[in-house]
């Protein structure tokens, strides 16, 4: 049974010692209030849940570890906090009050930023992460919605790092239980454009995952762009899994020690990437000479002779998407049988066929080696987004990206007359075979306005909005879609087709709690 309170207003005052002065910001489960704490009278941040967040367990224990966690670290570079308890119910966290703006900001408003203006904010932050790390904590969810910039004395970039609701113990034990690393069974956290491919693979998180978003925001900064852009969360995803990292437009800049940064902290593995914080400082002020070869430059001519020289790659980091690797063996193999064919004048001419996936509409189909299928993003508290992606044991060995119409198959081989072209052209006996027939299913895509509603089909949990997931086709389907606050939807689906969209636009609704 949930507590029954209200949260409190300007003029009132919380545990006999914060007088509550106004509202700084909400989100779905949190506020933020000015306060001034009596007896010092120093104005602090009061943060505090609302009621509705107390319906789920996750979000409170959230609340407790982020202070837990907080009370652990002191240094310049990351909020401070004061106290923590509850009062009348009341759930609260009081923390330094901090006057500036976000980084989000800054990268909207102000980027691309000159090169020493980027290094002075991104050798801040690595300080407060080398301290976080000191202590086994990973952040695993740092993005500029997470950073703060403040004035301090003639320093108007003077870097609070905030946020540590998911952060992750990497090692050492501990008593409290509010301690333990919050990742729940089949699902990861953290923010798409943020996370590192090893924690969207549902593998072992370690502090390279902070290292590789720290790449990302110094490219943010001298961009203004993300390097892994795409329309949706799960493109973003699979960008972050298999794209090399894009060069800085600068030629010059990408020379430098920064270019040298984000080549060594967004490598896709992470043994690859920069040791530590420490060691990212090191090599944006050129003190540490970093093992990056630069990616060649696509060749304007063809060449006729073979070059004799290796392929030049960045170690870590895979030198080409698997669609380059597809188009390279096509090719290779159009050469090979064509120097065949000079040598065997006799010999059938065979042009090599496009291997296709069995469907109707011949579209073909790559896979990709990672899992999982679904990928969903959520807020909390209005500053705590988080991407929740489901991993099914029993099929986390690929995820299949189909792509959309391709050329059909090229004709079959030929040779002098019709017979000789029907015994040498034609299929295999294996290949005549008659193919098992499974059952097709479309790929639903589901999104809300607002986003963060969860989904169900047919009664099962789906996912998070917005989230996919794969419907045989001819099934009748109940979907329903809901969201704290808002009234539930509720769609019959008759999937039909390779993909299919159920978008829906929630309805504000009232929250009932239990007495």
């Amino acid at each position: 049974m949930a507590e029954q309170f209200s949260i409190p207003t300007p003029g009132d005052v919380l545990a006999d010692k914060y007088l509550i002065l106004e509202e700084l910001g909400r989100g779905a489960y949190g506020v933020v209030f000015r306060a001034r704490q009596q007896g010092i009278e120093r104005d602090v941040a009061l943060k505090t849940l609302l009621p509705q967040a107390f319906l789920h367990q996750d979000i409170v224990e959230r609340f407790h570890r982020e202070a837990q966690l907080v009370s652990r670290l002191q240094h310049p570079n990351l909020v401070t906090l004061f106290d923590f308890g509850q009062s009348n119910g009341i759930l609260y966290m009081v923390m330094e009050l901090l006057e500036g703006r976000s980084l989000k900001a800054l990268i909207e408003e102000e980027t691309p930023i000159e090169p020493e203006r980027a290094v002075h904010i991104i050798s801040q932050i690595c300080r407060a992460l080398h301290a976080a790390h000191r202590e086994g904590i990973v952040h695993r969810d740092l993005k500029p919605e997470n950073i703060f910039l403040t004035q301090y004395e003639e320093d108007s970039d003077f870097v609070k790092v905030l946020d540590f609701g998911i952060a992750k113990i990497q090692h050492g034990e501990t008593s409290s239980p509010m301690l333990k690393t919050l990742t729940v069974k089949g699902y990861v956290l953290g923010t798409p454009h943020y996370m590192s491919p090893e924690n969207i693979s549902g593998e072992p998180v370690t502090a390279a995952a902070d290292i590789y978003a720290v790449g990302i925001l110094l490219y943010e900064l001298l961009v203004g762009e993300h390097p892994f852009d795409a329309p949706t969360p799960s493109a973003v995803l699979v960008r972050h899994l298999h794209d090399d990292v894009p060069r800085l437009p600068d030629p010059e800049l990408d020379q430098s020690p920064l270019g040298t940064a984000i080549q060594c902290a967004l490598a896709k593995d992470p043994e690859a990437r920069v040791a530590s914080a420490t060691e990212f400082i090191d090599i944006l002020n050129g003190e540490y000479e970093a093992e990056v070869v630069p990616v060649a430059e696509p060749a304007a001519e063809p060449v006729d002779e073979p070059i004799d020289e290796p392929p030049i790659t960045v170690p870590g980091q895979r030198s080409t998407t698997l669609f380059a690797v597809l188009a390279t063996l096509i090719l290779l193999l159009t050469i090979l049988l064509g120097v065949m064919l000079l040598t065997n004048e006799d010999g059938p001419v065979a042009t090599p066929e496009v291997a296709q996936d069995g469907g109707d509409d011949g579209a073909t189909s790559v896979t990709y080696d990672f899992a999982p299928e679904e990928v969903a993003e959520a807020n909390d508290a209005g500053d705590a987004a988080e991407a929740a992606l489901e991993v099914d044991a029993a099929s986390a060995d690929a995820a299949v990206v189909e792509s959309g119409d391709a050329s059909s198959a090229a004709p079959a081989a030929k040779a002098g007359s019709e017979d000789e072209a029907a015994n040498t052209g034609g299929e295999s006996e294996e290949a005549r075979k008659p193919r098992e027939n499974k059952p097709a299913h479309t790929l639903v895509s589901f999104a809300s306005d607002p986003s963060g509603a969860k989904v169900a089909v047919n009664g099962q949990p789906a996912g998070i909005t917005p989230c996919q997931q794969r419907v045989t086709q001819g099934d009748r389907v109940r979907v329903s879609i809901s969201k704290i606050g808002y009234k539930t939807e509720t769609r019959i689906l008759s999937p039909k087709g390779r993909s299919q969209t159920v978008s829906v636009k929630l309805k504000p609704g009232r929250i009932k709690l239990s007495p």
